[in-house]
């Protein structure tokens, strides 16, 4: 997404975005934190994702593809944004005016998702991408979404859901609260992502009062971080110093290994690394 997309949908909240509003998790451990930031400041460029959801990018194609082939019917005005109030939401697709399709790709890495997901036809998918559906047949005024998704250990499989009124209400009033309380400036109390915060615009030159506490902790914490660095190294060279010239040392939970590896530079033969690193098995 462009720095130039990316301003233009900070007036709304977008699909994907839903689940924040209603505390579900979202990849990355993103929170409503994060949301709120980048809304409000802006952010310089978007998240590269995780490896799940840049396989699914690279998959939603096919997932189309496969959905065209089940309903028989061409998937077209692919990756239209669209807004109402303050919802807004880019669609996958439309078969016609009336139906739209979302392509997801769920536990092809990491844990099984299995288990959250009902049989064919059904409305019966994860909580996250309901909220995340109902939010663009509210946006799109559609009748009907089909969600059609690859999942891990099942295959292809295609679900169908109908707008519920009431949920949509629901994901409208939290949508144009949450822009809302951007002209404010109490932000949500849980701190945003690291990964957030170094995206966020900087405004050059800007200097803002940080409370006395917030020091006090910040140092704090720079103190006990560094109080268990010197801590951890004393014991690993009182580990060391009990192995003497062995490679390894035994003890009723288990052992200790000092063994050697090597870090090898394919683009430079002669640059290679040779070092110990001190383990424990069980």
């Amino acid at each position: 997404m462009t720095p130039d997309e990316l301003e233009r949908r900070r007036g709304f909240v977008g699909a994907s975005e839903t689940v924040l509003l209603f505390g579900l998790p979202a990849f990355g451990n993103k929170t409503i934190g994060d949301l709120w930031f980048e809304k409000k400041y802006g952010i310089e460029k978007s998240s590269g994702g995780n490896a799940s959801t840049k396989l699914g990018l690279r998959l939603e194609s096919a997932v189309l593809e496969a959905a065209e082939e089940r309903l028989g019917s061409p998937i077209v005005d692919r990756q239209i944004w669209l807004t109402r109030d303050f919802n807004g939401a880019t669609l996958d697709g439309r078969v016609d005016s009336r139906t739209i399709v979302e392509a997801k790709t769920s536990g092809l890495l990491g844990p099984s998702t299995l288990a959250q997901w009902g049989e064919d036809d059904s409305d019966d998918i994860p909580d996250g991408y309901l909220l995340q559906v109902q939010a663009q047949l509210l946006v799109s005024g559609a009748e009907l979404a089909y969600l059609a998704a690859l999942i891990g250990g099942r295959g292809f499989a295609m679900f169908r859901v109908a707008p519920q009124a009431d949920l949509q209400a629901a994901i409208a009033a939290k949508a144009t609260a949450f822009i809302a309380s951007l002209a404010g400036e109490v932000a949500p109390p849980e701190p945003p992502q690291l990964d957030t915060l170094k995206r966020i615009r900087r405004q050059p030159s800007k200097v803002v009062t940080i409370d006395d506490d917030l020091k006090e902790r910040f140092d704090e914490a720079k103190s006990n971080a560094k109080i268990a660095d010197e801590t951890k190294e004393r014991i690993q060279r009182e580990v060391l110093a009990a192995m003497g010239d062995a490679e390894g040392g035994m003890c009723s939970s288990g052992m200790f290994t000092y063994l050697a590896q090597t870090n090898h530079y394919p683009a430079k033969a002669a640059s290679e690394t040779t070092f110990r690193v001190l383990r424990f098995k069980k």
